[in-house]
């Protein structure tokens, strides 16, 4: 289950009030533009482990979860995002942070700072026919 931003929440001893959510955004936010290594492969990566790191710092909730495609090698290994128009991973995987925010929960990675929908984010990933994507929940947290 991941965190609420709600009026007011608690996860263990930490109280986030609703003057913080805009600071918590900011934070993902600035994390998640800044994830920007050389290498392609691992931007999302990158991204995901330093917000992670981040809401666990806080003492927050949330679920890091990877899709996958059969294959990493060659056009099975491609994933392209019809959100952004543009090929996202040709090593058959993508990684994101997923927490809730005022009921909804969204993935925030490198491209999607802002965060997104999940529903819509896993809808808007395409891969070629006959080829298909696993949903994997590679750690859940607080």
């Amino acid at each position: 289950m991941c965190f609420r931003l709600q009026q007011i929440f608690s996860v263990s001893n930490y109280t986030v009030f609703p003057e913080k959510i805009a600071n918590v955004k900011k934070s993902i936010q600035y994390l998640a533009m800044r994830s920007r290594p050389n290498t392609v492969r691992l931007r999302e990566v990158k991204c995901a482990t330093e917000i992670k790191t981040y809401l666990k710092s806080k003492k927050l909730k949330g679920k890091h979860i990877r899709v996958e495609t059969l294959s990493p090698y060659g056009l099975q290994g491609i994933i392209y995002d019809d959100g952004k128009n543009q090929q996202i991973a040709t090593n058959g995987f993508h990684e994101g942070i997923v927490i809730e925010i005022e009921g909804v929960e969204r993935v925030f990675d490198n491209l999607y700072p802002e965060g997104k929908p999940i529903e819509q984010w896993f809808q808007d990933l395409v891969v070629i026919p006959g080829n298909r994507l696993n949903f994997v929940l590679v750690e859940q947290f607080e």
